[in-house]
């Protein structure tokens, strides 16, 4: 179980494998070939402003300045 945790969490988090679904990058990947993407290299997507945020964004949605701003 211990071992799951780790590999979801280092999926979610580090890396992801994706499959070439066509031909429309066909001089560099192939139909059907498999990748694996380093997460980490593009690091965390950084919130542009409040209404990007969870769960905050919803005091946003009910404050009328905000909405006439």
């Amino acid at each position: 179980m211990f071992i799951l945790i780790i590999f979801i969490n280092l999926k979610l988090l580090a890396f992801d494998i994706f499959q070439i679904p066509s031909s429309s990058m066909k001089n560099s990947l192939f139909p059907d070939d498999v990748i694996i993407v380093n997460k980490l290299k593009y690091g965390p997507r950084l919130p542009r402003s409040p209404f990007d945020i969870p769960f905050i964004n919803i005091a946003y949605h009910f404050n009328e300045n905000e909405k006439n701003a």
